[in-house]
């Protein structure tokens, strides 16, 4: 698997309020597509869930913190992060089809697990149950399922910091 050292995290800002925007609308495309809205149909709704998104992020988990991925060429993703004393939350990632696929999340994720050895901290996530790929990925990096998955989301602890406890 190709490493990435150029990757970089920055806290994202105002100025990144399009780009982050249109990262999470294209997420949704193929979800949005079978409704058969019209465009402005369609947009006005991505922002309003945009929007309701990060207010339900603002509450669950205060003082998250919002980052960028860059490569060198600019910001290709998304990363929110929740820190508590003894666990830290990837709310969520998000890299951009035009670069999905290459190892960037993955790189990204190795490196909130070694922030976690670190800080002798574990990590957990929640996953979509309709998303096997990102499962796949997850389980590769080594996190495993906790209790029993609901309709929307499985969650999923880093295995070796679930060793630890």
């Amino acid at each position: 698997m190709q490493s990435f050292p150029e990757i970089a995290f920055r806290k994202a800002n105002d100025e990144d309020a399009e780009f982050l925007y249109g990262l999470y609308a294209e997420k949704r495309d193929d979800e949005i597509a079978c409704f058969g809205w019209s465009q402005s149909e369609t947009l006005s709704f991505l922002k309003m869930q945009f929007d309701l998104r990060r207010k339900a992020y603002e509450m669950r988990y205060p003082h998250a913190e919002y980052r960028v991925i860059q490569l060198s060429e600019g910001p290709v993703g998304e990363m929110i992060v929740y820190r508590t004393r003894n666990l830290l939350t990837l709310v969520d990632i998000t890299v951009s089809g035009e670069v999905r696929g290459r190892g960037i999340g993955t790189e990204a994720i190795r490196r909130l697990q070694n922030e976690a050895l670190e800080a002798h901290s574990g990590v957990v996530l929640h996953v979509d149950s309709t998303n096997p790929r990102a499962q796949r990925l997850y389980q590769r990096l080594g996190f495993v399922g906790t209790g029993e998955p609901d309709q929307v989301s499985i969650e999923m602890r880093w295995a070796r910091a679930i060793q630890a406890e």
